[in-house]
C-alpha cells in the first residue's frame, strides 16, 4: 500500500461524524502481512501512525513448513470441499500425503491450496496417485525453494553469530573449549530435528547426517533422545 493511500486510511479511521451528518459506527480492522513488518517500519515503507493505529493486539502464524503435523488436515478440509463442490469421492493416497508435507510451501495454504485443486482435476479415478502428485510438485516453483534455501542459510548464519556474540560480551570469563560446548549445543536439536523428519528411521537419519548407524545411536544415548515415533492415521 503507497505511503499516501495509507494516510488517507489513516485519516478515515480518526475521522469523527460531522455536525450535519453524524455517522457512528464501530471500526474492526484486522489487517495481515508476510512481511517483517518492524522492518518495513525502519525503512520508512509504512507510516507510522497508521501502523500504532492498527497495532492493538497481535496473532503470529508460523509458516507452513513449521507446522507440518497441520498439512493432512488441511488436505482433507480442501478435498472435502472439492468433492462436495464437484459430487465426487476422490482422496487422496498415502504416500501422498507424505510426500506433500515434505514439500517448504512458501506461498502457505493458498498454494497448497491451489496445488491440491490442480492433482484434483488431472485425476481421473476417485485416487489421486503419488505420480500426478510427484509429477506437478516437480513443476513448483523451483526459485522459491532456491529463494527459501539462501535466506535460511543467511538467516541461520546471522543467528549463530549473534548469540556467539552474545554469549562472548556477557561472559566476563571465557573458558576454554568454547569449540566443542558450541558444537554440543547445536549438536543435540540437529539430531533431534533430523529424526523427527524421518520419523525416527535411524538408517535413514545416518544417512542424512552422513555418519554412521552405531555414531548415532551412541549420541541419541548420551543426549538421552527419546523415540517418539508418528503413527498414522
Amino acid at each position: 500500500m503507497p505511503l499516501k493511500t495509507q494516510l488517507l486510511l489513516f485519516n478515515e479511521l480518526k475521522k469523527k461524524g460531522s455536525k450535519s451528518n453524524e455517522i457512528f459506527y464501530k471500526k474492526k480492522i484486522i489487517a495481515t502481512t508476510t512481511k517483517n513488518i518492524k522492518n518495513i517500519l525502519r525503512n520508512n515503507n509504512f507510516s507510522n501512525e497508521l501502523f500504532y493505529e492498527l497495532d492493538m493486539y497481535n496473532i503470529y502464524t508460523l509458516p507452513l513448513r513449521e507446522r507440518t503435523e497441520d498439512i493432512k488436515q488441511l488436505i482433507k478440509n480442501i478435498i472435502f470441499q472439492l468433492n462436495k463442490s464437484y459430487n465426487y469421492n476422490k482422496e487422496l493416497s498415502l504416500d501422498s500425503y507424505i510426500k506433500i508435507s515434505d514439500y517448504i510451501w512458501p506461498g502457505n495454504i493458498k498454494q497448497l491450496k491451489n496445488f491440491i485443486t490442480r492433482v484434483y482435476n488431472l485425476t481421473n479415478s476417485n485416487l489421486i496417485d503419488n505420480k500426478t502428485v510427484l509429477t506437478e510438485l516437480s513443476n513448483e516453483f523451483s526459485y522459491d525453494e532456491q529463494n527459501y534455501i539462501d535466506n535460511w542459510k543467511f538467516n541461520f548464519r546471522n543467528f549463530i553469530s549473534k548469540n556467539i556474540r552474545g554469549y562472548l560480551n556477557n561472559n566476563k570469563k571465557i573458558d576454554s573449549g568454547l569449540y566443542y560446548k558450541i558444537l554440543k549445543d547445536f549438536e543435540k536439536p540437529l539430531l533431534i530435528e533430523i529424526l523427527k523428519y524421518t520419523n525416527y528411521n535411524q538408517l535413514l537419519s545416518s544417512e542424512i547426517l552422513g555418519i554412521n548407524r552405531n555414531t548415532l545411536r551412541k549420541k541419541m544415548f548420551d543426549y538421552d533422545i527419546q523415540v517418539t515415533k508418528k503413527t498414522s492415521g
